[in-house]
Parts: structure tokens; C-alpha cells; sequence
């Protein structure tokens, strides 16, 4: 008997079962080279040549089949997992672009598991259909979480009247539907920027036949790049001899400038968020109110130019704010470092009409949520103490962040240091020595805001060590700072080069697999 024939006979089903697990799970390997799986299909595929020296009866093509199975076996263990959960689940919805220009309908679910760990998971990605909204009702009852979604964000890619359906279907949404819809601010974000981009527009086109590389899309990077050619002399007085009218005058120059600097602000004060891959919810609401602080700040500008952008800029925020303000506060509210006090604060700050009634608004929304949350039957009392976390940055997200310092420019504003100020000002309340039983959110509300110690804060874990303090307004905290604000930072998203060329089953299937390993081990 020959070698090969020798080894080839050794090779027993059983090996050839674990041969197409490992071929299998090194194509949804997170960490795989970037090699295209589909080389894999071929029989000039790389694995052909050692194959065929040891001698082994494997057909390369059933590698799709392996991993489909792999994927089918991977999704029944995550459909456990979601069952299982205890509490609400979040869901996102996006339309991802690939290099090669094809779109790809990303539905995610955020919820924190029962072990207080944010969890991202891709539960479909398939190509853009008109019928979207019927693709995630599908998902929804195919995931069996019909009757446990708290928010769907990202629905301006929905059309229109999709919104209505999808609450009608989805039952047990809170407060009937009102907390449902989550606008993705990194959208609105967008057009403000976009917005401003556009009024310059014309003097960039004139600049632009003077530059090259000519720019072939306006951004705020290619705006650093033309202020750059203009401090470097290309457009000074003997270049341009003769082209006077045909460039722009300083007056614009001072508008490209004035856009720039703005926008280079705004990506300062918004830096953290970009910073952390999965942002819990607390995370918002105070970096939209430096935002807003540094709006009203530049609203003042003797500039009339600077005046119009932010009046634009304003006026976008004032929408997006009306929308989101309720489920943004509850969030805040649940970081025990601002509790309401941010909102009271930043009320009293910038003066808001009718302040009073939305953060009377806001009161009444967290009593109603507050109720509609059971307690579980093995409660345990908790004996009433100071807590004080002082966790580090978990780099892998998990909702634990680090207060970063935004910058010297951020000292202008203060907003935030101004709240801690503010909340070190107040009074503690008095407790009566022999006091009726109160609820967890009673003494929640009553107790003084936290002062961590250390900067650096982990919302999840405090609330996880505190839980049977709070029970009942833990399991809130569980469901509501797992709320996405913002789809459009932190998406992972296969390279073309290893997705590029596999059909549509294959591709879901890679995409959806890398996902859950990300997030637990199957192993």
C-alpha cells in the first residue's frame, strides 16, 4: 500500500466531519486573511493543491453547504439566546454600502444580556427590497420578537407609511407606540453638515480647477485641503494675475474658513461617540447639550455668514430635539452620575420656553414606565448604602466609558462642569428617621447624585452591582440604555474582498455568523 493510499484510508468520516467544521469556521473566522471564501468554491482554489497531495476525498464545492449548516446550527443557539433574555430587545435598521456600491438591509438587535454585557448582533443582512418594511416584520416573528421590542431606530430608510404598520404589528411597545421610533442622529447630523457644505459650493467650484488632484466630492476634509493650497501660495496675488475673477475673493475665502472651523468643532464635541464602538444610552444626551451650548454660542457671531449657517443648524437641532427629547432624558435619567438634574440644569441654562412642562413630561413618562415593570417573585430586600464604581474603559464597548476630555475648545463651553457644579450645589434631601416604604425609583430620585471618585465610569457594571438595590428600575435601566441613538459609526461590515462574487445566501450567512462570534464563543 502506498503512502497516499495508507493515508488516504486513515481518513475516517468522522475526520472528514471536523475537516468541513474547520474549513467552515475559518470562513466566518473574524480574523481571517483577507482571502475571497469564495476561492474556496473553485477547484483552483488554494486548498486544492494540499488536498490533493494528502489524497483526501473532499469536494471543495460542499464548503457553501458546510457553511450554511454552520450558520443554520449558529442562528437556532442565537434564537436561544434572545428567548432567554429577560429583558426588551432594541432593534436598528440600516442601509449598508459596500465598496463595490452595492446596498445591503442590516437589521441589528441591542439588548443587554442578563449578565448586564451590550450586545450588537446582526440578525439579517440582505440586498435593499422596496417591501423593507415587510423584511423586518419577517424578522421580528422569525426571531420571536414580536412582543419584546422597545425601539426601532433608523426608520427614515422605512418608507413613510411603514412607520404606522410597524407599530400596529409590534405588540407590547410601551406607552402604545410614543417611545418607538428612534430618529439615528448621526443622520441628522449629517444634514447639518451637508447643509452648510452647500452654501459654499459655488466658491469651492472656483477654487477647485486651480487644485490637483481637482476635488470630485465636497467635504470637510476636501475643505482642509483647498485652505491648505491657499496658505501655501498657489492662490496669491502674482499666480493668480490675470484670473482675479475667476478665483475666490478673501470675503469667500473667509466663508470656506468660517465652514471648516465649525465643522471641525462639531466632530470635536462629538469625538467620544465616534470613539466607542457601542454606546450605551446615557451617552447622548449630554454631548447633544454641548452641542446645543456651542450653537447658541455661535449664534452670537458678528458674522452674518456664520449667523445664517448655525440659524440653519438650529433649526435642524430644534427638530431632531422635539422628537428625541423624552427617550433621551429617560436615558440620562438612568446614568446615576445626572439623573434629572442635567435636564433641569441645561433648562435653566439656555432658557427654553415651557422647560418647565417638558421636564415635568419627562417625570411623569419614567412613573409610567416605571409601573408598567413587574418585580420578579425572588426579590431580595437590599440594604440601603452608598455605592461608588470605579471601573476603567472597556475598549470593547460593553457600555463602560470613559468621561474623555474633549479638548481645550470644549473648555469654552463647560456644560458639563457646569452640571457638576451645579449638582454639588444642592441640598441633599433630608430623610425622615422612620420613613414609609419607598419605592426603588423614589429613592433613586431622592438620593444625591453619584460623584465617582475616578473619571473613568462604567454605567452597566454600577447598575449590575446595584440591581437588587433598584429592582425594579434595574430591569428599566437593562432595557433602555441599550437604546441606539446613533447606526451610523460603528457597523461592521465584511470587506468587498472577502464577500465579493458569493450569492446572496452565502453572503447573509457570513455576515450575520461573524457577527454572533464576535459576541459569544460558539465553541
Amino acid at each position: 500500500m502506498s503512502e497516499s493510499e495508507h493515508m488516504s484510508s486513515d481518513v475516517s468520516a468522522k475526520q472528514l466531519e471536523d475537516l468541513h467544521n474547520a474549513l467552515a469556521n475559518w470562513v466566518f473566522d473574524a480574523e481571517v486573511p483577507p482571502l475571497s471564501p469564495l476561492a474556496l468554491l473553485h477547484k483552483t482554489g488554494p486548498l486544492t493543491p494540499l488536498l490533493d497531495t494528502l489524497d483526501i476525498n473532499f469536494n471543495l464545492a460542499s464548503v457553501k453547504q458546510d457553511c450554511l449548516r454552520k450558520y443554520n446550527e449558529h442562528r437556532e443557539k442565537m434564537k436561544g439566546v434572545l428567548s432567554q433574555n429577560k429583558g426588551l430587545i432594541n432593534i436598528s435598521v440600516d442601509l449598508v454600502s459596500l465598496e463595490s456600491n452595492e446596498s445591503r438591509f442590516c437589521v441589528r438587535a441591542h439588548f443587554i444580556d442578563n449578565d448586564w454585557n451590550l450586545i450588537d448582533l446582526i440578525l439579517n443582512q440582505t440586498s435593499h427590497r422596496s417591501d423593507d418594511t415587510n423584511v423586518v416584520l419577517e424578522v421580528l416573528k422569525d426571531w420571536g420578537l414580536d412582543g419584546k421590542l422597545l425601539s426601532l431606530t433608523g426608520y427614515p430608510y422605512l418608507a413613510n407609511s411603514a412607520k404606522g404598520s410597524l407599530i400596529k404589528e409590534v405588540r407590547n411597545v410601551l406607552l402604545k407606540g410614543n417611545l418607538f421610533q428612534v430618529q439615528c442622529f448621526s443622520d441628522v447630523l449629517s444634514e447639518m453638515v451637508n447643509s452648510s457644505l452647500k452654501m459654499i459650493v459655488g466658491i469651492v467650484d472656483k477654487a477647485s480647477p486651480w487644485i490637483s488632484p481637482i476635488p470630485v466630492h465636497l467635504s470637510i476634509f476636501t475643505l482642509k485641503e483647498i485652505l491648505h493650497f491657499k496658505d501655501s501660495g498657489l492662490f496669491s496675488p502674482e499666480n493668480i494675475y490675470g484670473h482675479e475673477e475667476e478665483v475666490p475673493s478673501e470675503y469667500e475665502w473667509a466663508k470656506i474658513k468660517a465652514i471648516s472651523e465649525m465643522n471641525d468643532q462639531i466632530y470635536t464635541i462629538f469625538q467620544p461617540l465616534y470613539k466607542v464602538k457601542k454606546p450605551t444610552g446615557n451617552f447622548f444626551l449630554p454631548r447633544l447639550l454641548e452641542f446645543y451650548s456651542y450653537l447658541v454660542q455661535e449664534s452670537k457671531s458678528s458674522d452674518e455668514f456664520v449667523k445664517e449657517v448655525v440659524r440653519k443648524m438650529l433649526k435642524t437641532y430644534d427638530m431632531y430635539w422635539d422628537k428625541m427629547y423624552l427617550m433621551l432624558s429617560i436615558c440620562a435619567f438612568l446614568d446615576p452620575r445626572y439623573k434629572m438634574k442635567f435636564l433641569e440644569f441645561s433648562a435653566k441654562k439656555f432658557q427654553w420656553a415651557q422647560w418647565d412642562e417638558k421636564v415635568a413630561t419627562v417625570y411623569d413618562t419614567i412613573q409610567r414606565l416605571y409601573d408598567s415593570y413587574g418585580v420578579e417573585n425572588d426579590r431580595k430586600e437590599y440594604v440601603l448604602g452608598d455605592s461608588d464604581l470605579e471601573e476603567g474603559e472597556d475598549e470593547g464597548g460593553s457600555g463602560m466609558h470613559k468621561d474623555q476630555e474633549l479638548g481645550s475648545f470644549m473648555a469654552k463651553l463647560n456644560t458639563i462642569k457646569e452640571l457638576k457644579e451645579y449638582t454639588c450645589s444642592q441640598k441633599p434631601l433630608q430623610h425622615d428617621t422612620n420613613p414609609p416604604k419607598k419605592s426603588d425609583l423614589q429613592l433613586y430620585m431622592e438620593e444625591p447624585v453619584l460623584q465617582p471618585k475616578n473619571k473613568n465610569f462604567a454605567v452597566l457594571p454600577w447598575w449590575k452591582d446595584n440591581s437588587l438595590k433598584y429592582p425594579k428600575l434595574s430591569r428599566m435601566a437593562r432595557d433602555f440604555l441599550a437604546v441606539r441613538f446613533s447606526i451610523g459609526t460603528w457597523y461592521d461590515v465584511p470587506e468587498d474582498s472577502k464577500v465579493a462574487g458569493l450569492d446572496e445566501e452565502l453572503m447573509e450567512a457570513l455576515s450575520c455568523t461573524k457577527s454572533w462570534k464576535s459576541a459569544y464563543d460558539f465553541n
